[in-house]
């Protein structure tokens, strides 16, 4: 199968910036033909890193979704770069959860891998889903 390469796209940095990531990682994830559970976490993945990198960071949200395929399927591969810390959102313990807070934890459990790393200055945020 032909995939094209990864789509980048900045978004703006305001609550709405969420929904626009949803839509096009969607219209991306279809172009490649990955549907269904997959898709699904796929885009969930987008927003909840996306409202990370605009509650917690400075401007400048720029996503990238890439798609490989193997013999196992499908591996949506997603990265959320930020303007850089205003603060570092983490996983919290069970106990400390507020009533807000969860994303990390939501993505952590629906990911095959996740990571964060700086780099210049910037948060640079990481996910694999793959098909089950």
């Amino acid at each position: 199968m032909d995939i094209p390469g990864p789509r980048d796209f900045e978004v703006p940095h305001h609550p709405e910036a969420s929904a626009l990531a949803r839509t096009r990682t969607r219209a991306a994830l279809a172009q490649w033909g990955v549907n269904g559970e997959t898709a699904h976490h796929a885009v969930l993945v987008v927003s909840e890193l996306v409202a990370n990198a605009v509650c917690h960071a400075k401007p400048q949200v720029t996503v990238r979704v890439g798609c490989e395929w193997s013999a196992a399927g499908a591996a949506v591969r997603i990265t959320v770069v930020d303007g850089g810390p205003l603060e570092c959102p983490v996983v919290l313990p069970d106990e400390d959860l507020p009533e807000r807070g969860r994303g990390l934890r939501i993505v952590e459990a629906i990911c095959d891998e996740t990571g964060v790393r700086q780099a210049g200055g910037r948060h640079v945020r990481w996910a694999v889903v793959a098909e089950a």
